[in-house]
């Protein structure tokens, strides 16, 4: 495995902080889209039947994911012409892929694509059901996630108190999920003595329960993506060919990266769509125009967050993007 990289304190700080601000924004503009200040007087008269008709998780997700692929002729293919003077092509054969074959890292890059949408799937689909500081607290199990999976697959060493705070750390998302819960649960008892009241407690139970299950699956898939960055890297490069160690150069080679998986998931993502149509999943079809901006302009900032992870994976490390994560949580409240 490649040394690893070391950048200006001042840069890692500037790539994790871009990274937390956008994300947080992108928190509230998701709920925004699936349930919240929903404009729908232009078709519709009544909001529930167009969030619960509209709200398209794996839509949301993949149509962010495809703008990935927009992240190669705006900025890597301008900077190889005019400033590395070298093409498109010659550059994904050589440079990028290090010591790997160009097929090998694709293939790669299709892995990463399937993490970062079924991560990104999980998170979206549990804010239908729970509010945005209850996801963003549970989202923090991904630095928990990030710890044990850099253990297993990076081999990181750990001594006792890391492991102890791991621990803690589950512990924590045990104690701000289960309340949740069990207030749905009694305030179902309390109030069900109407048949349509107590018809509806154990839906509420099972939604709360199915919000905090499907954000904590979006929390472990971040957690793999964020260890998947230095994986991919310590594959492609080694001590005779190591990696890029000026910043703009290793900004470029991750905006190269989430090029290809936009365009995988270009390719293929549509599938996933047609199989949860088929399945009942999730109904596809085309949103109504009073969301329409709305979800345009989530997906664009999708797009931009999860482009800045990448960068502050690769530039700070996995493991500092993951602890110093939950700074984020006393904005949500």
């Amino acid at each position: 495995m490649h040394e690893e990289r070391r950048f200006p304190v001042w840069l890692q700080f500037a790539c994790v902080a871009g990274y937390f601000g956008t994300d947080l924004f992108l928190r509230f503009s998701y709920q925004a889209v699936l349930g919240a200040d929903v404009n729908t007087h232009s078709e519709y008269s009544d909001e529930d039947y167009v969030i619960e008709r509209y709200s398209k998780p794996a839509f949301m997700v993949l149509c962010g994911y495809i703008l990935f692929f927009f992240w190669g002729p705006l900025l890597v293919w301008p900077y190889l012409k005019f400033v590395k003077k070298v093409s498109v092509v010659n550059y994904y054969q050589t440079t990028w892929c290090g010591d790997l074959e160009f097929r090998e890292a694709l293939r790669y890059t299709c892995i990463m694509g399937c993490i970062l949408f079924l991560g990104n799937l999980g998170y979206v689909a549990g804010l239908r059901y729970i509010n945005v500081p209850l996801a963003s607290a549970l989202s923090q199990g991904e630095a928990p996630f990030t710890v044990a999976l850099s253990v297993l697959f990076l081999h990181r060493v750990f001594g006792k108190n890391e492991k102890i705070g791991t621990g803690l750390s589950f512990t924590g998302i045990v104690l701000i999920a289960v309340p949740p819960v069990l207030r749905a649960e009694q305030a179902a008892q309390y109030y069900g003595n109407g048949d349509d009241v107590a018809a509806s407690a154990p839906a509420d139970v099972l939604d709360q329960f199915g919000g905090i299950l499907s954000t904590l699956i979006g929390a472990f898939g971040f957690g793999c993506y964020q260890v998947f960055w230095p994986m991919f890297d310590g594959c492609r490069y080694s001590a005779a060919n190591p990696a890029p160690t000026n910043p703009i150069d290793a900004i470029i080679d991750t905006f190269a990266t989430l090029s290809l998986v936009g365009a995988f998931l270009l390719s293929t993502g549509w599938v996933a769509l047609v199989l949860f149509h088929l399945f009942g999943w999730e109904t596809f079809e085309v949103p109504p125009e009073s969301i329409r901006g709305a979800l345009l302009f989530s997906t664009i900032l999708m797009a931009i967050v999860d482009a800045l992870n990448g960068i502050a994976c690769v530039i700070a490390s996995a493991m500092v993007v993951a602890l110093s994560y939950p700074l984020i949580i006393p904005c949500q409240w």
